[in-house]
C-alpha cells in the first residue's frame, strides 16, 4: 500500500536468451475498474544475451486512491510483444496527507498537485 504522497520505482529484470537489434519494455497501468490509467515505454536499446533491468519513476501526487494492476511487456523490433504479462503486479494507492481543503473521495484516475492559484480582484 502507497499513498498518493508517494513516488515509486516499478523494476523489471529479465533475461535475453538472444540478440537483438532493437528492445524495449513498455508498460501499461490499469485501474481495478479496467480504465487504461497510462501506458509507458523505454528507449529502444540493441539487446545482446544477458540479464536486463528497466526501472521507471512513477511521481509522488499523481495517481489517485485506487487499487492498480501492471501489464508488463518486452517489445521487439518496435512493433510487436515477445513476453506480454497481465496483472504482474498489483497496489494500492491510498489518501496522502490533505491540505487543499477537500474530504471527500477525489474523483478522476490521475490526481496530480497542479499549481492552481486563487486571488482576488481588485474591482
Amino acid at each position: 500500500i502507497l499513498t498518493t504522497d508517494d513516488s515509486f520505482d516499478i523494476e523489471f529484470l529479465f533475461y535475453s536468451k538472444e540478440d537483438f537489434n532493437e528492445l524495449n519494455l513498455s508498460f501499461v497501468l490499469w485501474s481495478i475498474t479496467g480504465e487504461c490509467v497510462f501506458n509507458v515505454a523505454s528507449e529502444v536499446m540493441k539487446a545482446e544475451k544477458g540479464l536486463y533491468k528497466g526501472v521507471c519513476r512513477v511521481p509522488s501526487n499523481l495517481l489517485n486512491n485506487n487499487i492498480y494492476s501492471i501489464e508488463m511487456m518486452v517489445i521487439k523490433d518496435r512493433s510487436y510483444a515477445i513476453f506480454k504479462q497481465k496483472d504482474i503486479l498489483t497496489f494500492e494507492i491510498v489518501d496522502g496527507k490533505r491540505v487543499k481543503g477537500w474530504y471527500g473521495k477525489w474523483v478522476g484516475v490521475v490526481r496530480p498537485s497542479l499549481n492552481f492559484e486563487l486571488d482576488r480582484v481588485n474591482e
